[in-house]
């Protein structure tokens, strides 16, 4: 599951939620809310906060 935002004439999902189809239902164990977006900037590692799960968990995603 996913929104969506067009920035610059460019869609990307600005949340999304990551789960686990199982026979007893869906698991969801990711959610993640997009705060903002830099591109085309010469940065090799940086830092996004991002939501963990529905408990309002708060967690570090690296992103190379």
């Amino acid at each position: 599951m996913a929104n969506y935002k067009k920035i610059n004439n460019i869609v990307v999902p600005t949340s999304f939620e990551v789960l686990w189809r199982l026979k007893t239902g869906n698991f969801s164990y990711a959610k993640f809310d997009m705060q903002k977006i830099e591109y085309d900037k010469p940065i090799i590692f940086q830092q996004v906060w991002c939501m963990i799960d529905k408990h309002d968990m708060r967690g570090k995603l690296n992103v190379y």
